[in-house]
């Protein structure tokens, strides 16, 4: 979280001012906020329904709400880079799943090892390269599904 809200909060309030002084703006941001707003209910869920073990209901809280986001903001991108990509070579559904699940399973050993050594930066790296990992495979593997349904 010390990651993130250094990330966060180092654009967050003068974003926020812009858009409160820009009427124009509003309305669409409001509406572009709502589904993020969702996601965030039902990670909040998952989280309470794991919370008897904390460490594992927040890597599940952040499976949840990386994923979501990737696939509600990012599947519209991922459909045109996936349209791009299967026009200059075969991307095979398979690969892609086994790679996404490969760099998953490193992330969260970075994470389980970083938190049974009380590394930080190990703590650090396994739960930015988690959340990148869902953010970006989970709309990459939708959209190939959608655009070439046939994994063979």
């Amino acid at each position: 979280m010390e990651v993130f809200n250094a990330w966060y909060y180092s654009f967050s309030p003068s974003v926020a001012g812009f858009i409160a002084g820009n009427d124009p703006l509003r309305a669409p941001v409001r509406v572009l906020l709502y589904p993020l707003l969702g996601i965030l209910g039902v990670s909040s869920l998952a989280y309470s329904l794991l919370s008897g073990v904390p460490e594992f209901a927040i890597v599940v809280a952040g499976l949840v709400a990386s994923s979501l986001i990737g696939l509600v903001y990012l599947t519209l991108p991922a459909m045109f880079g996936v349209r791009v990509l299967l026009k200059r070579r075969r991307v095979r559904l398979v690969g892609v799943a086994k790679g996404s699940v490969a760099l998953l399973t490193i992330a969260l050993a970075l994470l389980a090892v970083g938190e049974v050594t009380g590394s930080f930066l190990l703590l650090a790296i396994g739960g930015s390269a988690t959340v990148l990992t869902c953010l970006i495979a989970a709309p990459a593997i939708f959209a190939l599904a959608m655009l070439h349904p046939n994994p063979e």
